[in-house]
């Protein structure tokens, strides 16, 4: 599993960094060793693996139990970070909430920080453009934000990669080394430009309630058992941030999920519109016209972001994800709605 995830990327470098070597074998071997020194029992399989971000290992140990260690670079703050994570991920799974329950606390492992939270396996995938998986995910994702009010002041978890841009300059670092922004700028021109008034009228109209949301609430880190969420993952994608920037950002791309096959995968501007208006009727709160501005504004910076990794990918030779890139793109929904949504 994991030869096959670092060839499908084709690279090694994020577990090089963190454990000192690319070989699949001696990888597992480290993770193994940790499982038996901190969590008592040895693998007896893995379940799957994925590496961009984290370095992520899903096991089943000998004992029955299933587990996930997610190993990260180890950078300042990732440690306070990580505890106000798990510190959001108990008192939701106390109150019944389907994320998973938080296992280990940040610990060394090799040159990267891990941490262990219990494996959830229950459910399955749907497609976000139905409308009522898109309901369920806004109202789910509305209980989320309400239940988490009293972690709002909890500013080791740091605010949302788009809905909070940065001051001094038009693009955060992005989520992934492969892109790299500068290099890959020729061509660029008009989606930075967008990106420019939008980012600006995020800024400028900046407000709203602050609020704790999953920033990265994707089709992709949920599952399904009757219409209703039974499994949630990714909860180190948790944010302060205000809400109609958040929600902008989120709605750019609920709707994508790689591991099934999607006629489409990014949403429409019916699929953004609608999932605003059910996560307004979720929460009970009705967005003022400013919000509304600011909320478009988002997601038309998130969509220009998204352009500009498509961008990245494209002038490196990488294929894209998506089985019709003239349509199906952020490029795409950046040239349809971007100008009109920012007039």
């Amino acid at each position: 599993m994991i030869a096959a995830a670092q060839v499908g990327r084709g690279q090694r470098g994020l577990e090089q960094a963190i454990f000192g070597t690319g070989d699949p074998d001696r990888i597992a071997g480290i993770v193994g060793r940790f499982c038996v020194r901190w969590l008592g029992a040895a693998v007896e399989r893995y379940e799957f693996f994925s590496t961009a971000v984290q370095s992520v290992h899903g096991l089943r140990l000998v004992d029955g139990r299933g587990v996930v260690v997610k190993v990260a670079r180890r950078c300042a703050g990732d440690e306070a970070f990580l505890r106000a994570v798990q510190a959001v991920q108990a008192h939701l799974a106390a109150g019944g909430f389907p994320c998973p329950r938080p296992l280990l606390a940040p610990t060394a492992l090799q040159d990267g920080i891990a941490v262990v939270e219990e494996l959830q396996d229950r459910g399955v995938r749907a497609d976000a453009h139905d409308r009522r998986t898109r309901r369920a995910m806004a109202g789910c994702l509305a209980k989320q934000v309400h239940l988490c009010r009293r972690f709002v002041g909890a500013t080791a978890l740091g605010p949302p990669l788009l809905a909070t841009p940065p001051p001094d300059r038009l693009w955060p670092a992005p989520h992934d080394d492969r892109f790299d922004f500068a290099v890959r700028a020729a061509g660029a021109a008009w989606i930075d430009d967008l990106a420019a008034v939008a980012r600006a009228r995020v800024v400028d109209d900046a407000g709203g309630r602050l609020v704790v949301a999953h920033s990265d609430w994707r089709a992709e880190h949920v599952r399904f058992a009757r219409r209703e969420i039974v499994a949630t993952y990714d909860w180190q994608s948790l944010a302060v941030g205000a809400e109609p920037a958040l929600i902008g950002q989120i709605g750019h791309a609920f709707t994508i999920d790689l591991g099934i096959e999607q006629r489409r995968r990014r949403p429409t501007l019916g699929d953004y519109r609608g999932f605003v208006t059910d996560y307004e009727s979720a929460s009970g709160r009705r967005f003022t016209p400013e919000d509304r501005r600011t909320i478009d504004a988002s997601w038309v910076y998130a969509i220009a972001y998204g352009a500009r990794c498509e961008h990245a990918d494209a002038a490196a030779g990488l294929p894209a994800r998506t089985p019709d890139p003239a349509e199906d793109s952020f490029a795409a929904l950046l040239a349809h709605h971007g100008p009109q949504l920012l007039r």
